[in-house]
C-alpha cells in the first residue's frame, strides 16, 4: 500500500475546513439559544393565557349556576300562573252555569 503524502497546503486546507465546521456549530448554537430565549417568551405568556382562561371558566361556571337558579324560578312561577289560571277558568265555567240556567229558568 503506497502512503499518500500531505502537502503544506493539503493540511492548510483540512485546518481551515475544521475552523469553518467549528464556525458553524458556534452559530447554530447562538440560534438555538435565541430560539430558547424565545419560546421561554412564549412559554410565560401561555402560561398568562392560562390563567386568565381558567378565571374565565370560573366566571363562566357561575355564570351558569347563576342561571340555572334563574331556570328554577322561571319554572316555578309558570307553575303558579298555570295553577292560578286553572282556578280562574273553572270559577269561569261555573259562573258561566250558573248564567245559563238562570237564562234558561226565565
Amino acid at each position: 500500500m503506497e502512503e499518500e503524502k500531505i502537502t503544506t497546503e493539503d493540511l492548510a486546507r483540512m485546518v481551515q475546513e475544521g475552523f469553518a465546521e467549528t464556525a458553524k456549530k458556534r452559530e447554530m448554537e447562538a440560534r438555538f439559544n435565541q430560539v430558547d430565549k424565545r419560546l421561554d417568551k412564549v412559554d410565560g405568556r401561555l402560561d398568562k393565557v392560562d390563567g386568565r382562561l381558567d378565571g374565565l371558566e370560573v366566571r363562566a361556571k357561575g355564570v351558569e349556576t347563576r342561571l340555572d337558579g334563574v331556570n328554577d324560578n322561571l319554572e316555578r312561577i309558570e307553575k303558579l300562573l298555570i295553577a292560578d289560571h286553572r282556578k280562574r277558568i273553572e270559577r269561569l265555567e261555573i259562573e258561566v252555569k250558573d248564567l245559563r240556567n238562570l237564562l234558561s229558568t226565565r
